[in-house]
């Protein structure tokens, strides 16, 4: 059974799309389904191991499905679905303004 703000994240996702100024401007493609169903999968699995939700879910610049992690000890964990199917992630120190780790890889 998933929670109230487990499902509103998911219709968050899925209802995404890339602002039109966007794709005109940067020629950018809308966010595929394998995008979205992809970063609901990565959503899920943060969820169930760590029992977090984002406190951002949006579309970035890069036709990615992006959403952060913002913890009270002063860490931001980023993580971005890109329409290719990369998954991108950092975690951020904010309170030092560093960057402590990232990568990417294949989500296929």
């Amino acid at each position: 059974m998933q929670n109230k703000e487990l499902k509103g994240c998911i219709i968050a996702i899925r209802e995404l799309r890339m602002p039109q100024r966007w794709k005109d401007e940067y020629l950018l493609e809308d966010l595929s389904d394998e995008c979205k169903t992809l970063a609901i999968k990565v959503l899920k699995h943060v969820y169930q191991k760590f029992g977090k939700l984002p406190n951002v879910i949006d579309a970035s610049v890069e036709s990615a499905v992006y959403f952060s992690y913002k913890s009270l000890n002063g860490f931001t964990f980023v993580v971005e679905v890109y329409n290719d199917m990369n998954i991108g992630y950092l975690l951020n120190d904010d309170l030092n303004k560093r960057i402590i780790l990232s990568g990417d890889f294949d989500g296929r």
